[in-house]
């Protein structure tokens, strides 16, 4: 039941697809892919199968920005055809591209170098394949101060620069070489802090835009799925230096169960525990609180104690945390939020090419909203 309720309002958004629902598609993906395709193999650790009543009620909290994505698509149809005619048709001048980029690797240079330049420069880069140090080496080098000011460079900017210069390359103004140039410094510059999210997320949202440009359809649905699982699969042999049937298994385990752990300790927190939005962001101080790590506390509270790693929750997991059932349905009001102005943007993005990259790096981070907290997928 639970499944249709997901696979209905996606199967209409697919069957009537415009360019300005791929947010909502997206979106709908991620909750299918992370809470839901994995319940068959998830043992509630509880015992019992009280669980599964607020599972569900959460589920038809995170099904609803689908809904509503439905009653306001019909009005914003935008066709392959249209999208094809707007981005090529649009002024730009490849000098802002490569001006971006210059003033970019300025940035980079004389910022703190990250974990892995280190590493190469000190000729230590021999223990990534070692999962227990990759795990060390890379919270310590994400715990530094640093990181939260200089990861904008390594992340944000490169991937939107390379989809940038991707849709360049597709209208012509931009040779291979350097196309191809742009997207393996982005890559580089992807892996620089030892996480495989950033380098995988690229390459889907890479295939993402050629698709875009050539047309929808399903058979190019799954293949970018089918890439985007290839992606996957590299960046966790580029980590641990081997593949096998065991580690394909937590490969399954860390995408399809893992989240529906974490998203299911948080909707069993009792009231007495809750944060009360100590978990969310506090710029400048304006509250008279430091916000809590919540990620940790999920880790030590779902896989025990005195290990290194950080278990993220989805977003209505952390709403329910720090507010309950309200906080639920607070966060699943702002999710359709922003999938509705996203959609309604789809038409002002299309008229330059750097604001339709920007808007396709955020139509796919959507699928962010059931793996971490909102506040994160809105963060670059």
């Amino acid at each position: 039941m639970t499944q249709l309720l997901i696979v209905i309002p996606l199967f209409l958004l697919c069957r009537r697809f415009s360019i300005s629902s791929l947010p909502s598609v997206i979106y709908g993906l991620g909750v299918w892919i992370y809470l839901i395709i994995g319940l068959p193999f998830y043992d509630s650790p509880s015992g019992n199968e009280v669980w599964m009543t607020r599972y569900f009620f959460a589920l038809i909290s995170a099904v609803a920005p689908l809904w509503i994505a439905l009653i306001i698509l019909p009005k914003r149809n935008i066709s392959t055809d249209t999208i094809e005619l707007a981005l090529y048709s649009a002024k730009d001048s490849v000098n802002l591209f490569y001006f971006l980029w210059l003033f970019l690797l300025l940035l980079v240079f004389i910022s703190p170098k990250p974990i892995l330049f280190n590493m190469f420069v000190e000729g230590t880069s021999d223990s990534i394949g070692r999962s227990k140090s990759l795990i060390e080496i890379r919270k310590a080098g994400t715990s530094e101060s640093s990181f939260s000011d200089v990861k904008i460079l390594y992340y944000f900017f490169p991937m939107i620069l390379a989809l940038y210069g991707h849709l360049l390359f597709r209208r012509k103004e931009l040779g291979i070489i350097l196309n191809s140039l742009s997207i393996l410094v982005a890559l580089t510059l992807s892996i620089q802090f030892l996480h495989k999210s950033p380098m995988v997320m690229l390459i889907a949202k890479l295939f993402l835009i050629h698709y875009l440009m050539k047309g929808f359809s399903i058979v190019r649905l799954l293949g970018l799925i089918a890439i985007g699982s290839l992606a996957i699969l590299g960046a966790y042999f580029f980590y641990t230096g081997y593949l096998n049937l065991q580690l394909l298994g937590n490969i399954l385990n860390r995408i399809s169960v893992v989240y529906i752990e974490t998203l299911n300790y948080g909707l069993s927190l009792e009231s007495v525990n809750f944060f009360w939005g100590t978990t969310f962001p506090n710029p400048m101080h304006i509250f008279p609180y430091d916000p809590i790590q919540l990620g940790r506390i999920v880790f030590d509270a779902v896989y025990g104690a005195g290990r290194n790693g950080n278990a993220p929750t989805a977003a209505l997991g952390e709403g329910y945390i720090n507010f309950g059932w309200v906080g639920v349905v607070v966060i699943s009001a702002c999710i359709s939020l922003w999938l509705a102005i996203l959609t309604l943007s789809c038409r002002i993005a299309l008229k330059h090419p750097l604001g339709f990259a920007i808007w396709v790096y955020l139509a796919f981070s959507v699928n962010g909203f059931s793996r971490t907290s909102f506040f994160s997928v809105l963060d670059p």
